[in-house]
């Protein structure tokens, strides 16, 4: 089963608090998704969110950063071989492993809404795909390198690792700040290669649709 078996109907209405919707969606995708993890051994952590001072904790949240940057190269790299149905799909797969990411970290949407200035997270969204003006579209491969230094900086905020003995604490508010950069700026990369606010949307639940599949399926 691939996101194009997934009917329309299965998908909710777009609706204002759409990244609420998006967010729940995750929620209830994580809580299948990680007695499996445990199962295969690789749960470091059952927290959610996790403690963020924790250096499993943190180990955690770096492992889907760098989920999120393998998503993004794919995307990338089926744009280089001009697949783009391909490409606005792996984006969707990063979109997946960034909102489980900030789950994890508590990062609800309103938090990512204001550390860019909005008031709500409709706002933040509904900006990010606004044409401003069509050269500020720019480089879809530059987009997703924003999104992946945005997630470098923020995993840099987590000083607990491996092979240090001393504990330092997250500057919460810079871990936060990056963390919107880097939601921001998939949102753009995602409008660069096509994606509207409403077919993100449509595509998430879609490839959400599959995941679940996937679970009952044992696959």
């Amino acid at each position: 089963m691939n996101i194009d078996d997934v009917k329309d109907g299965a998908v909710p209405s777009y609706t204002f608090e759409a990244l609420e919707h998006i967010f729940q969606r995750q929620l209830n995708l994580m809580e299948k998704y990680h007695p499996i993890e445990a199962a295969n051994g690789l749960l470091l952590t059952e927290a959610v969110p996790v403690v963020l001072d924790d250096r499993f904790g943190q180990a955690r949240l770096k492992d889907f950063a760098w989920r999120v940057t393998e998503e993004l190269a794919e995307s990338t790299e089926a744009l280089g071989n001009e697949d783009n149905h391909h490409a606005l799909e792996e984006t969707v797969d990063a979109l997946h492993f960034l909102i489980e990411l900030y789950i994890l970290a508590g990062v609800s949407p309103l938090v990512l809404a204001q550390h860019r200035g909005f008031l709500t997270a409709d706002d933040l969204l509904r900006q990010a795909f606004t044409p401003f003006r069509q050269e500020d579209k720019g480089d879809p491969i530059f987009q997703a390198y924003s999104c992946v230094e945005d997630l470098g900086k923020a995993m840099n905020c987590l000083k607990q690792k491996p092979w240090k003995q001393t504990h330092v604490l997250t500057d919460r508010k810079r871990f936060h700040a990056h963390l919107s950069n880097a939601f921001y700026s998939l949102l753009r990369y995602a409008w660069s290669i096509g994606h509207t606010d409403h077919s993100l949307f449509t595509f998430y639940f879609k490839k959400s649709e599959v995941n679940k599949f996937r679970q009952r399926s044992g696959y």
